[in-house]
């Protein structure tokens, strides 16, 4: 899942969306959905205003560009594409991860012990990314190439526009409301 913010003019950024600041969510604290053990750890990858879409690039001039970027950052191995990031081993089997994070957010180590709720990194736009946002899933191993995505379950949020409080699967594209 990849999770963005929106404001209230209904975008994921304010002014042309050229900047890195520009955006809602970047900088935004990352939290452990629960405890576990830093499995592996990656910080140090830069971030750029230029990664982004510019006010005068064409939609074809864009892809081309970010296509151009996705096979260089593939071409010194699979795992730059996650730019910085976090994965947590939890005790039941399952792998936590967070990727994309804000370039020397990283506030954990591989073999630490993390707590849930605990601040882990910041939302950033290093690796593969369009735009600053938080990609995180669960799977059945620490390989992301060879493992099981598992089904993630969210509390306390409504689905805008029809958010009647259960819960249910999040699909792409959903806006979701936090009901903290």
């Amino acid at each position: 899942h990849d999770f963005v913010q929106l404001g209230e003019n209904g975008k994921t950024h304010s002014g042309d969306g050229s900047k890195l600041t520009d955006y809602y969510a970047y900088g935004e604290p990352i939290f452990a959905i629960e405890d576990g053990i830093v499995e592996a750890v990656k910080d140090g990858e830069i971030e750029s205003d230029s990664n982004l879409r510019q006010p005068d690039e064409s939609d074809e001039d864009y892809s081309l560009r970010t296509a151009q970027q996705q096979q260089a950052l593939l071409a010194k191995g699979f795992s730059n594409i996650l730019g910085n990031y976090i994965i947590l081993k939890h005790d039941n089997g399952e792998y936590s991860f967070y990727v994309h994070l804000k370039n020397g957010s990283v506030k954990v180590k591989n073999g630490e012990q993390v707590k849930r709720g605990q601040e882990i990194a910041a939302l950033g736009h290093s690796g593969n990314s369009t735009e600053p946002h938080l990609h995180f899933h669960v799977t059945d191993s620490a390989d992301l190439a060879y493992s099981r995505s598992l089904p993630v379950t969210f509390n306390n949020i409504s689905l805008y526009p029809d958010g009647n409080g259960t819960i249910r699967h999040i699909h792409y594209g959903q806006i979701i409301i936090s009901n903290n």
